[in-house]
């Protein structure tokens, strides 16, 4: 988590301790010790005020931390409910205790609206909807230039990985490629040998965009990035270990 942008992370952390938040404000305002209320809290009548006061909130930051398509829909819909549910306060009745939600409470739905307008601009959406935009699920990436053997469908060549990290990698090829295309990649590191499959995912058109420095060939090769798609648990445990390996001896520059 310490990696995501900072916007995301505050909106988590408020989202997360919402409750706790909310059990200060009403001893507070109320009068009331702080373990009458927690315990009043805890001893809810119905499932629909449990769900309100503990989970609302803190179901919305687990939405949002998981940063997939999926759970950003949801993530919208627990907003629009939790609008009207504020909207549609019975008076007199949990949490508030009063004819009408406290000011206190209007400011931080004001603050979670204003997190959820954040979220929906298009810079922020991309996040739920392009994983290469998600840098903190990728791991550290490092600069390299391991000799590998590549093979496809209907032939094999010699290549070159010149950049690695969990997710994927960069690699150099007299082959001419288009996106989709599968790949088997063996290579030898640290006395080990590894077979990778993956899929191109980027051409060098598209990355010549990024002003990527390893784009640069005098030797007529080009540089794809590719995805890796890993066949069991111990594949992706595999490389997270040769991963740490490089970190740790510092075989590699790393850039990220």
């Amino acid at each position: 988590m310490k990696q995501r942008p900072l916007l995301l992370k505050l909106a988590i952390i408020f989202l997360l301790f919402e409750p706790l938040m909310q059990l200060i404000i009403l001893t507070v305002e109320k009068n009331f010790q702080l373990s009458h209320i927690f315990y009043r809290a805890l001893t809810l009548n119905s499932f629909k005020d449990l769900f309100n006061f503990w989970l609302l909130f803190p179901l919305s930051a687990l939405f949002l931390f998981s940063t997939r398509s999926i759970f950003f829909y949801l993530y919208i819909i627990l907003q629009i409910y939790n609008i009207f549910y504020h909207l549609s306060y019975d008076s007199y009745t949990w949490p508030y205790l009063d004819e009408h939600p406290s000011l206190t409470a209007w400011i931080l739905l004001t603050i979670n609206i204003f997190i959820l307008i954040y979220l929906l601009t298009s810079k922020t959406r991309k996040i739920f909807f392009n994983k290469d935009l998600r840098w903190w699920e990728q791991g550290h990436r490092f600069v390299v230039s391991i000799p590998c053997y590549l093979s496809f469908i209907d032939s094999s060549e010699k290549g070159t990985i010149v950049d690695l990290s969990f997710s994927g990698a960069l690699l150099k090829t007299t082959h001419t490629l288009s996106k989709g295309v599968l790949v088997a990649i063996d290579f030898v590191l640290l006395g080990k040998s590894y077979s990778m499959n993956a899929m191109i995912t980027r051409t060098p058109q598209a990355r010549k965009q990024e002003n990527v420095e390893l784009i640069a060939s005098n030797d007529h090769t080009n540089v794809y990035g590719v995805r890796f798609i890993f066949n069991s648990i111990f594949d992706q445990f595999s490389l997270r270990l040769l991963l740490y390996k490089i970190s740790r001896k510092k075989l590699f520059p790393k850039y990220r």
